[in-house]
């Protein structure tokens, strides 16, 4: 504002729904990821225990996820016809007491209540 910039507040169309698409997405790039690596058995275990879920995507479904990807690239991207920059904060509130809970959980359940908690900050 100080630097002569127009400053609104707007919310996100991004939806709950869109949470297993992106899940989906992060997990099949992690596993193909994990497949590209010389050794994977250097990666870290949590690293391999992610690349896990990514098993479960086949390429038909990352077809649909992507598709699905496409979709919501579309809708958010509309924020862009009016604004410049969006500026987001990472967790809009303060989730550690929620998350603390998380940290003796596997990478997997650790990775969707943190997915969750902060899509609602959107």
């Amino acid at each position: 504002r100080g630097l002569g910039h127009t400053v609104v507040e707007r919310d996100i169309d991004f939806r709950p729904r869109d949470v297993p698409v992106i899940l989906g997405l992060l997990f099949r790039a992690i596993h193909d990821f994990v497949g590209e690596v010389e050794r994977p058995a250097r990666l870290e275990r949590r690293t391999r225990a992610l690349a896990r879920p990514g098993m479960l995507v086949s390429d038909r479904r990352l077809d649909r996820l992507r598709a699905a990807e496409r979709t919501m690239a579309e809708r958010v991207g509309e924020l862009f016809v009016e604004h410049d920059v969006l500026l987001t904060p990472v967790m809009a509130e303060t989730t550690s007491a929620r998350l603390s809970m998380c940290w003796m959980l596997r990478a997997v359940q650790t990775s969707i209540p943190a997915a969750i908690i902060s899509s609602t900050s959107w």
